[in-house]
């Protein structure tokens, strides 16, 4: 079995941790299944995995995708101005998507997993996208 997890944060939040625990469970329960973690850059997320013997691959998420969240949309105060700055990361996010798809669908393509599972609300989406070939079943 092989299964492909996907991160679209290398730093150490609620759901990497969360992950983490995830890869320890299972690695504890059935050692021999080759786990894959991609993310995007070589941050704690990207060490602690490699210690519970995790491969892990590197796909960079690109700045202006990075900078499209809910997290940073809850903390303004909704005014024109906030509305506006959050129009304009949408569309860099938009016109900076394509690319990263393409490097994700790639990189998933490589590892040929039979479940791919995806961690937070970009990753979902990125992941079901991505996914979409015959070798790769979308699942979360």
């Amino acid at each position: 079995m092989r299964i492909a997890f996907l991160s679209v944060s290398d730093q150490l939040g609620g759901s990497e941790i969360a992950l983490l625990e995830v890869l320890r469970g299972v690695r504890a329960r059935h050692a021999p299944w080759r786990l894959d973690l991609i993310l995007p850059g070589g941050g704690p997320l990207h060490a602690r995995a490699t210690a519970l013997g995790v491969a892990c691959t590197v796909v960079e998420l690109p700045t202006p995708l990075a900078r499209v969240g809910e997290s940073v949309a809850m903390r303004r105060r909704w005014s024109l101005g906030a509305t506006m700055a959050l129009g304009a990361r949408l569309c860099a996010g938009a016109v900076a998507w394509p690319a990263y798809e393409s490097h994700l669908r790639r990189a998933l393509h490589s590892l040929s997993p039979d479940v791919l599972h995806t961690n937070g609300l970009k990753a979902h989406v990125a992941g079901a996208r991505a996914a979409r070939s015959p070798r790769c079943p979308a699942g979360s």
